[in-house]
Formats: C-alpha cells, sequence, structure tokens
C-alpha cells in the first residue's frame, strides 16, 4: 500500500502497536519518540530536553523527518509549545492527526492548536466527553505468549499504577488489607519501571488490579496487556463504557468493601473456572485487540484526509 505515515511519541505503547499493524497491512509507518520514561520500542529516537536548545533541535529534527511521510499522528494531544507541529501543519502542509490518551484531553493541556488538526482519534470512549467530535477507536495490544498458570497454593495480585491518585491506589491497597484477613495471596505494586519489566512482573501474575476511580470508571492499557498473556484483569468500568464481549472482572461499586469481597471470591474460586476465564481474557485480545485488526480501522481515515487535501 503506497501510503507512510510517521507516529510522534508513543503513550502507553500504543503508537508502537498501531504501527505494526499498520505495516502488516502494508503501510509504510514508523515512530518517533519524544521522551521514553518507560523504555518503549521506537524507530527514532528523538527526544526533548529541558534546555532551549535541545527543544529546537528535537523541533529541528521532527520537522526533517516528518517530510518523508505523508501523515503525521502525534500521540498524546498538542500542547501550547508544539510549534514544530503547527509548522508541519501549515508549511509542510502535511496532513495531521492527533491522537488523545487521557490526561491530555482531561486536563485541557492537549487542546492547543485544534484548529490545525485533520482529525481527532480517543482511545478510550470516555475521552468523547470532552471531544465529541473526536472518532474513538480502541487501542490495540501485541498479542504475547500465554503465561497463565494455574494457582497452586498463593495466588499473585499486582497493581501497576503510573499516577496512584487517578488509579485509586490508595483503596486497592485498603481492600487488599481487607481481603487478606480472609485469604492467602501475594500483592505487590509495580511502578517506576521499564515496559518490559511491568511484562515480566504479568507474565507471573494471576490477576492485575488496574483502574479503580469512580470518577472515570474506565480500564486502561494494562488489562489489555494482561490479557495478552491470559493474566485477568479486575477493574471497576462505569456500566456505560463496557464492552459487550470484555471478560475484564468487572467490580459493580467503587468501594473498598466491594473490591476486597471481588478479590475474595476470586482467590476462593475453583482452578477450572479460573483457567476458562483466563483462555476468554487471551483469546479477547486475539479477537477485538490484535493490532491488525485494529490498525484496518485508521487506513480509511487517513486516506480519507488524504484525499480531501
Amino acid at each position: 500500500m503506497d501510503l507512510s505515515v510517521l507516529h510522534l511519541d508513543n503513550t502507553a505503547n500504543v503508537a508502537w502497536n498501531i504501527s505494526q499493524g499498520l505495516n502488516k497491512l502494508g503501510v509504510n509507518s514508523k515512530v518517533m519518540m519524544l521522551s521514553n520514561k518507560f523504555n518503549f520500542p521506537c524507530d527514532y529516537p528523538n527526544y526533548y530536553n529541558k534546555n532551549l536548545f535541545g527543544k529546537i533541535k528535537c523541533a529541528r529534527d521532527t520537522i526533517r523527518v516528518c517530510k518523508d511521510f505523508d501523515i503525521v499522528h502525534t500521540h498524546g494531544g498538542i500542547t501550547r509549545n508544539r510549534v514544530d507541529l503547527v509548522y508541519i501543519k501549515k508549511i509542510l502542509r502535511k496532513p495531521l492527526v492527533v491522537h488523545y490518551h487521557g490526561t491530555d484531553a482531561r486536563s485541557g493541556n492537549g487542546l492547543h492548536h485544534v484548529g490545525i488538526v485533520d482529525k481527532k482519534i480517543v482511545s478510550t470512549i470516555d475521552l468523547k466527553d470532552w471531544l465529541p467530535d473526536a472518532t474513538f477507536i480502541p487501542n490495540p495490544v501485541m498479542v504475547n505468549d500465554y503465561k497463565w498458570n494455574t494457582p497452586v497454593d498463593r495466588v499473585r495480585i499486582i497493581h501497576v499504577p503510573n499516577k496512584r491518585e487517578i488509579k485509586g491506589t490508595d483503596k486497592i491497597i485498603e481492600a487488599v488489607g481487607l481481603a487478606k484477613k480472609k485469604v492467602v495471596f501475594d500483592f505487590k505494586i509495580i511502578e517506576n519501571v521499564s515496559h518490559d519489566t511491568v511484562l515480566f512482573e504479568m507474565g507471573k501474575s494471576h490477576f492485575v488490579i488496574d483502574w479503580f476511580n469512580p470518577v472515570f470508571g474506565i480500564n486502561g492499557v494494562i488489562s489489555l496487556e494482561a490479557m495478552s498473556m491470559g493474566v485477568i484483569p479486575i477493574c471497576f468500568v462505569k456500566p456505560e463504557y463496557q464492552e459487550k464481549n470484555s471478560p475484564i472482572v468487572m467490580v459493580d461499586t467503587p468501594t473498598v468493601d466491594c473490591l476486597a469481597d471481588c478479590i475474595i471470591n476470586l482467590v476462593n474460586s475453583e482452578k477450572e473456572t479460573l483457567n476458562v476465564l483466563s483462555r476468554l481474557c487471551y483469546k479477547y485480545v486475539q479477537v477485538f485487540r490484535n493490532p491488525v485488526v485494529i490498525a484496518k480501522q485508521y487506513i480509511p481515515i487517513y486516506e480519507e484526509i488524504l484525499g480531501n487535501g
């Protein structure tokens, strides 16, 4: 397919997964990283620096690479200081797709320069409340090796917050404490480590507790990455945001007691019941969140933008 796309930045590794799916469909897709706290993969490392010279160099290199692509697909919204994107759109006349992943839209920090945008994408359905004119496309995830181990003596549960306050970590810790008074299991918080380390720890676990926040009521990429190994995610998702086919274990209400009861019930569940649920999780990402399946939704969007240009 005679189409080339450059993704800028790689929030939660979503851009990389989309890019891999596009490449398998014949699109020339690359990822340029502007920051890399979690050591995500990329094709072009081009990191912003706090000093003025570093920022100018990063913007210059971004513009230089963009010249060779048909479409620029930037992730994390557009902040006020992204003059390079204004240049890319206004001077180079490159079609610009802007992908919002969460705080960038909810806080408003990524909603600058929206007048130059050709297409807005949101990665979770709740973001349509902030950007009603955006298109919702679910996040993809690479299908990993099946890692589920049937619980024998001790169930292992992990929680992977990037921001504790929005993931509901305090409530999760409290619920785990209550549950441990009645059942035996291991619990570990994984944070401030590389993406590879997260996947390694996840592969040794049986359950992952994802978002537990009554305000947002969504699941995140962590749930998808867990299911890509057969690990079972636990999450509070508002009814209006729940997917019909999702096998995520949904906590009914975002209270400490309800989460504790959920954990107790899962730890006490029959091994075969958990094995079946694990397989459902693994099958779900293969069918609904495979990068190729998700990437197919972008191609008509790109073609329409180019046609309108």
